[in-house]
């Protein structure tokens, strides 16, 4: 499934970018729910070096994306037109 990004996620993309960390810096400060809005909880992970998110759909089924430093800033700008989503099941 995808979804395009929308208003929700790309204010979280553009905090990401706004916190100006490297990911060596992301990597010492990983956390799993650093970022918490209506329908996404994530952060940074070490181990997949990159952002990840479960997501919740109008049916409040739970999906499960992940993003790069670079696609979190290309959501920011408006630049991604749709995120693949995996079923965590």
């Amino acid at each position: 499934m995808t979804i395009q990004p929308d208003a929700e996620l790309r204010d979280i993309c553009r905090q990401i970018v706004a916190e100006g960390r490297s990911e060596a810096e992301w990597s010492a400060i990983e956390s799993d729910d650093w970022f918490q809005s209506a329908n996404y909880v994530g952060g940074y992970d070490a181990t997949e070096h990159a952002f990840c998110f479960s997501y919740l759909d109008s049916d409040r089924k739970e999906w499960w994306f992940q993003l790069s430093y670079e696609e979190a800033g290309r959501i920011a700008a408006g630049a991604v037109a749709s995120i693949e989503l995996r079923n965590p099941a």
